[in-house]
């Protein structure tokens, strides 16, 4: 079986402004091709944003997402949920981004107590999506 260059690729990531680059590039051909990379020290817990219209009753989602490299998802998702309430960011979806791999399990809870806590619909994107 030959190397996986995209998991050799998330192993040696340290540097977030890659990863952001990375996951920006990655959501893009997911099918965000509306997806604008905001990023930086003052980005109100936004790494990136989409916002789409639909024709029906004329309303916009508003999607979030949020790059990380932190090993411990549940708490940068609450974390960051907490960071976007705080400054007023309106949003409809969280999309949270990371290299590191997350079981079924972890992710449907994590998914479930973003619903009932925070009424939050949330996404994953994790080593294996990526």
């Amino acid at each position: 079986m030959g190397m996986d260059l995209i998991e050799i690729a998330l192993d040696r990531m340290s540097d977030f402004g890659e990863f952001e680059r990375l996951a920006s590039e990655v959501m893009y051909l997911e099918g965000w091709v509306d997806l604008r990379p905001l990023g930086g020290v003052s980005d109100d817990g936004q790494d990136a944003v989409s916002e789409r219209l639909y024709r029906q009753g004329g309303d916009i989602t508003r999607t979030v997402f949020q790059y990380t490299l932190q090993a411990y998802l549940p708490g940068k998702v609450n974390d960051t949920i907490e960071t976007l309430r705080t400054n007023g960011v309106a949003f409809d979806e969280l999309v949270a981004v990371t290299p590191h791999a997350i079981s079924s399990e972890a992710q449907i809870k994590m998914k479930r107590d973003a619903r009932v806590t925070h009424g939050v619909t949330l996404n994953i994107y994790e080593r294996k999506t990526l």
